[in-house]
């Protein structure tokens, strides 16, 4: 899984609102009220808005991102997803 990663919060909460507006003109099926909710890693500042591996809306969302955001997309790795305790 890959996201975009950054210290803010706020930073991808503007992100994400910019994709689901891209999404949403797009001539695509895309019928969402948001696009993701950036989730925060369990053991630092860090919090990431995951990238959908469907090719068509990940195409639209690379087309939309500038350099700088491209930059800051990284692996996900397990660390992000502590696991569940089950009883």
């Amino acid at each position: 899984m890959e996201g975009i990663v950054n210290i803010s919060i706020d930073f991808l909460q503007v992100l994400n609102d910019k994709l689901h507006l891209t999404l949403n003109s797009a001539k695509i099926k895309y019928v969402a009220q948001t696009y993701a909710i950036p989730i925060k890693h369990p053991g630092e500042e860090l919090y990431a808005l995951m990238l959908t591996k469907k090719p068509l809306y990940l195409d639209i969302i690379m087309n939309t991102l500038n350099d700088d955001e491209k930059a800051m997309i990284q692996e996900l790795g397990p660390d992000w997803f502590p696991e569940l305790p089950i009883e």
